[in-house]
């Protein structure tokens, strides 16, 4: 009579543990999901796995029960590393994202192959044709003068080789002075 009390009591409490892993697994949690930086995907109303779909991968539900299905597609934010060079006397612009991660500065940076998207023109006196090239490294971004004329400075320095740039630095071609701004962008 023990034994069949005890196992009365084991089935009763594996029906209700069942009964709460059912409804919780049936319940829709999408409202718990960051949608910023990832993708989850629901089948039976369950999320199987939020780290398991790609960049680009759909996102495909199949609950019978409720809906015949539920497709949910949600968008990862990129970030996109972007220069501003503004010239302190004129307060013009330069404003664009790094392209091969280089930008090349001159009168007439021509370039052929990959640099050719990263290019700068600068019509002034003074300004080799190919002046300098601003560049990221493993910890940051440089600067390089690319053997100009008039050298390349950074906050009164005279660049030999390269020197690492950073955001608010003093970038000097010829008699152009340019402050630098590094940002980070996010879209979508």
């Amino acid at each position: 009579m023990g034994n069949m009390l005890g196992l009365i009591m084991a089935a009763l409490l594996l029906v209700i543990l069942t009964g709460i892993l059912i409804s919780l697994l049936l319940t829709d949690r999408r409202e718990r999901i960051d949608d910023t930086n990832r993708k989850i995907i629901l089948r039976g109303g369950k999320n199987m796995d939020p780290y398991a779909a790609a960049d680009g991968d759909g996102i495909i539900g199949e609950d019978m029960s409720r809906d015949p299905t539920i497709v949910q597609t949600v968008q990862q934010k990129q970030s996109v590393q972007m220069l501003c060079l503004t010239e302190l006397k004129s307060r013009c612009m330069y404003r664009g994202q790094f392209h091969n991660r280089q930008l090349f500065i001159g009168r007439r940076p021509q370039l052929t192959g990959p640099e050719q998207a990263g290019q700068l023109c600068v019509e002034a006196p003074g300004v080799s044709q190919v002046h300098c090239r601003i560049y990221e490294t493993r910890d940051g971004y440089a600067v390089e003068d690319c053997r100009s004329t008039n050298h390349t400075w950074v906050n009164g320095k005279k660049v030999a080789g390269s020197v690492r740039l950073k955001s608010g630095d003093l970038l000097r071609i010829a008699d152009r002075v340019y402050q630098v701004q590094f940002t980070l962008e996010h879209t979508t």
